[in-house]
């Protein structure tokens, strides 16, 4: 704050970087740090078991992810798209907006949309593979 007081716990609306030692509105992005709103804390990694995810745009932790954005259960983050690696993308599961690298159950995994559906689509010819939760054009 800009009192330059010592003080045990920053006022609301900011946030102990414990990197500095001083009272932040914002976390610092290097090394990258999100905003603890539960802790009023800068920490590194969101806490799992509060289901925090970090939302990069205002470096905070969330419990739910805003509109547009994904809630990766992997990474812990809130992301535009379910990106695993370069070349593995997840499926979305859009009821609850997470990416999942399996359906769950009641849901089949569309190769073609990247979505797990509750019925294969029709054109291509797709089938539902209840074995695999995936949409198939063979049944095995």
């Amino acid at each position: 704050p800009a009192a330059k007081q010592c003080v045990i716990d920053c006022p609301s609306g900011w946030f102990a970087d414990n990197s500095t030692w001083t009272c932040v509105q914002t976390c610092p992005t290097y090394p990258s740090y999100y905003a603890d709103i539960a802790s009023g804390i800068c920490v590194s990694h969101c806490r799992f078991e509060l289901n925090l995810f970090a939302y990069d745009v205002n470096r905070t932790c969330l419990d739910t992810c805003p509109a547009n954005y994904y809630a990766d259960i992997f990474t812990r983050r809130c992301l535009i798209n379910c990106l695993l690696e370069p070349s593995t993308y997840q499926f979305v599961n859009g009821t609850d907006r997470t990416c999942n690298l399996t359906c769950p159950i009641g849901y089949f995994a569309d190769n073609s949309t990247r979505n797990c559906v509750t019925g294969c689509p029709s054109t291509p010819n797709y089938f539902a593979d209840w074995l695999s939760r995936t949409c198939v054009t063979l049944c095995p």
